[in-house]
């Protein structure tokens, strides 16, 4: 009996797959770590998310009042007869201020009276706090009227807070240095405070940072007015403001979805931009540059969510989306602040892990099946990723692993086609496969109608060989003689047309101009078919015994609908002739030895293209159940030499 094969350990190809987890999970940690992994994150991982949150309306509790070019020729052309505009701006202004705002050209060459003028419209609409996001430096004649230090005084007393910007410029040799509002307009201010934004290579915003350790009494800009707003008050410690270094702001929308007024909303006398103004009662009022059209000269910083701009957003409001982030209690952090307390980047841990539970899905599944697997596992992180961020704020930077797991399934499922079309080529007639594949799964396949060689192989004594020797030992012995004689056809540009039991059915289609007919081509197969039979295993010393019938006619090759499913057929009068030869073989040679039966078209075509094969006429007779006399051939089938056996 044949012995069943012995289950092989999966220990090691489980140690390997684990292996190749861990370099695949430490290659996306690597690269996510790294530069581009974090431009990858940051330019398609946040906006991705903001694009599946959507837009969300900002709380009410701040406005933004944007100084743009517009603005800015707004009160340049108005200048010399503001009162025809704004009664407002004219009792502001004296003569010799129309004719020099009649000069400016751009919102960055704003005059300081202008902006005295900007905080006593704001303070007389109720505005709670007033934030200028512009850096006071020239500190002018002692003894000369400043109309901006007076302004700051009257809304102070009116009951609004004013905070001030303080600059951070960065100097030679990594130092940094201060650049403080000047003394006269520090002075009256309720508060003065730093902001800057940090950004990667690519410009956009990855953290904010309100103070420095190089300067601890520095206060937070949008602290110092969430402070003043909620309690009026400055606290006396600066470091009781609380500080978001490293965090992102959650942006609630486009740029431009903070409520917003121009200077001519501000100033102009018209009812409907006057109802507008109501809204500044009881708001934090940012007051910045933020000109759309020149994003490159202004204070403008990428961003990840879209819209106004491409995704530039003025930094000033950038700063107020910072205090509404305070006020409301949420800002964007990341998946686990700091580092957990590891003393690594948790999101490197979590890409890591998902690197190595992507390869181990592959261990003991099919690619199909794999892929789908990894399917699963991206879209669960995906739902994570997508559900912290906006329910909790927290972002999970993901593309990357998502990345490589993509690619991991996608590989899955091309090696899983791999190695189902390798299968279907082993399980398929080689003529079957690669006509599939030129029909591109249309049904039916090419066809084959002409003139071709059939031969047919019978084992004799078949019956009683598998009684006797078992089903089993029988099975030893037939396979490997099956699957040589196969190889034998499709060597001699055979197709195997069918093997059923014991029995062989091949035929040699008739091709143009070749070297060796298709009737050749059959012989020689047939003397191999021989040589394995004579060689077979597990049999004895004489082998198995075989019974060859080949003839020539007119056939059609293709696969045909049969029973329900495709077969590959061969029809045509040469199928049953060469049945019929197979037997007469056995008739002239006995019951113990091996014999080959052709026809007169195929010794006539093949004599003298066979090598040194022979063929004994048989005299002429007429096959079962055919009515004409034919001339009949027997080929000899010669006993194979020892060094042929080897």
């Amino acid at each position: 009996m044949i012995e069943a094969p012995r289950p092989q350990r999966a220990v090691w190809p489980g140690m390997r797959m684990l292996l190749w987890g861990i370099v695949f999970g430490a290659m996306l940690a690597s690269l996510q770590a790294v530069s581009l992994g974090q431009r990858i994150e940051h330019g398609i991982g946040l906006p991705w998310l903001y694009l599946l949150r959507g837009a969300v309306d900002p709380p009410d509790g701040a406005m933004v009042v944007g100084l743009d070019d517009d603005g800015a020729e707004w009160a340049a052309f108005h200048a010399p007869e503001p009162g025809r505009v704004s009664a407002r701006l004219d009792a502001c202004l004296t003569e010799d201020q129309r004719d020099q705002l009649a000069s400016i050209s751009n919102a960055a060459s704003i005059p300081r009276y202008l902006y005295a003028c900007v905080l006593d419209e704001l303070a007389a609409a109720g505005a709670r706090v007033v934030i200028f996001d512009v850096v006071f430096r020239r500190e002018g004649a002692s003894d000369e009227r400043d109309p901006l230090v007076e302004a700051i005084a009257r809304a102070r007393e009116a009951g609004t807070d004013v905070v001030l910007l303080e600059g951070i410029d960065p100097q030679a040799g990594g130092l940094l240095r201060r650049e403080r509002p000047s003394r006269r307009y520090r002075e009256p201010a309720s508060a003065t405070g730093m902001f800057r934004v940090g950004t990667d290579s690519t410009g956009l915003v990855v953290a904010i940072q309100d103070r420095l350790t190089e300067f601890p009494d520095l206060a937070s800009l949008p602290g110092s007015a969430l402070a003043l707003y909620l309690t009026g008050r400055v606290p006396e410690d600066p470091s009781v403001v609380a500080s978001h270094a490293a965090a992102m702001p959650w942006f609630y929308g486009p740029p431009g979805s903070l409520p917003k007024l121009t200077l001519r909303m501000l100033f102009e006398d018209d009812a409907a931009i006057a109802a507008a103004r109501k809204a500044l009662r009881g708001k934090a009022v940012f007051v910045g540059l933020a000109d759309p059209s020149r994003v490159a000269e202004k204070d403008h910083f990428r961003t990840v969510v879209t819209g106004g701009a491409a995704d530039a957003m003025p930094g000033v409001e950038i700063v107020a989306t910072v205090f509404l982030n305070r006020l409301e209690g949420r800002a964007l952090m990341p998946i686990c602040r700091a580092s957990c307390g590891i003393g690594v980047r948790p999101e490197l841990v979590l890409t890591f892990v998902l690197g190595v539970i992507g390869v181990m899905a592959l261990r003991g599944r099919s690619g199909w099946r794999s892929a789908i697997t990894i399917t699963v596992i991206v879209v669960a992180v995906m739902t994570a990723s997508v559900g912290l961020f906006i329910l909790k704020a927290v972002w999970w930077p993901v593309m990357v692993p998502i990345g490589g797991l993509s690619v991991l399934a996608v590989t899955a499922a091309f090696l899983g086609y791999a190695r189902t079309r390798e299968s279907m080529d082993r399980r398929l007639q080689d003529y079957v496969a690669k006509n599939m594949l030129k029909a591109d799964g249309q049904s039916p396949l090419p066809e084959f109608r002409g003139r071709a060689a059939v031969l047919f192989v019978d084992i004799a004594g078949s019956t009683g060989l598998a009684e006797k020797m078992g089903a089993d030992r029988y099975a030893a012995a037939l396979l490997p003689f099956q699957r040589a004689s196969s190889g034998s056809v499709e060597a001699e540009g055979g197709i195997p047309i069918e093997i059923e039991g014991d029995s062989l059915l091949a035929a040699f289609p008739e091709k143009d101009e070749e070297a060796h007919p298709a009737a050749a081509r059959a012989c020689m197969a047939a003397l191999d078919i021989h040589g394995h039979a004579e060689r077979a295993s597990g049999l004895g010393d004489d082998g198995l015994k075989v019974r060859l019938g080949i003839a020539w006619g007119d056939v059609v090759i293709g696969e045909f609908e049969a029973g329900g499913r495709m077969a590959l057929r061969v029809i045509g009068d040469p199928v049953s002739s060469a049945e019929r030869l197979q037997r007469l073989a056995k008739d002239w040679v006995g019951r113990d030895a091996s014999g080959a039966a052709v026809s007169d078209e195929v010794h006539s075509a093949a004599q003298g293209r066979v090598g040194a094969a022979s063929f004994t006429r048989k005299g002429e007779a007429a096959l079962a159940g055919r009515a004409q006399v034919a001339a009949l051939w027997e080929l000899i089938l010669r006993k194979s030499k020892v060094d042929e056996l080897n």
